[in-house]
């Protein structure tokens, strides 16, 4: 992927998308918050990409010759006129796993701009980077029964599989997986 890349979303305006800095973290920290609900969770992201950017690990997903055992890369959503982050997309890859099998990371949108097609776009744009990068297929994890599973399947995603409590008590996963194979790949950065 490109250092950065612009969407427009339906209405015609531009967003800007591109790696994630530190100093993004406390506006990724309430972003998740927000898109996700909670008090908590927005910490426990924000630590995770943290320690990504200070040992180097966010780095190109399809880098073959990394040494670590979950290779991630993650980028932000930016509106250029409030410079306000309301997006965050990433990739990750298993090494011990399929070369061509990626998973989709944190995926969170500003819930205010949900049902503009915002979302949708960030996910094409993500689906587009996996192939260009030459994933087969792409994986997911969510809350199994919400709404963002709902917003995968509306997105070619389909149930693989449920995880039962794995959230906690009665708190179940679904695993949702997608073919890429009609999905036109970004060239990768060089």
């Amino acid at each position: 992927m490109l250092p950065f890349r612009i969407l427009t979303n339906l209405s015609g305006s531009s967003l800007l998308l591109r790696r994630i800095l530190s100093g993004d973290l406390p506006a990724i920290e309430v972003l998740v918050n927000r898109a996700f609900n909670t008090e908590d969770l927005g910490k426990e992201v924000s630590t995770y990409l943290r320690e990504l950017l200070r040992t180097n690990a966010n780095a190109r997903v399809a880098d073959t010759n990394s040494n670590q055992s979950v290779i991630s890369e993650y980028w932000v959503l930016i509106d250029p006129d409030s410079k306000h982050i309301i997006g965050l997309t990433g990739l990750y890859r298993l090494r011990w796993a399929w070369s061509r099998s990626y998973w989709l990371g944190w995926f969170a949108l500003d819930p205010d701009l949900h049902g503009k097609g915002i979302g949708t776009k960030l996910l094409e744009i993500t689906m587009a980077t996996a192939k260009g990068y030459g994933a087969a297929h792409l994986k997911v994890e969510t809350m199994f029964g919400g709404a963002s599973e709902e917003f995968y399947k509306k997105n070619g995603f389909e149930l693989e599989g449920k995880l039962k409590d794995h959230y906690g008590d009665n708190y179940d996963a679904a695993v949702l997986s997608r073919s890429l194979e009609d999905i036109s790949p970004i060239a990768p950065e060089d």
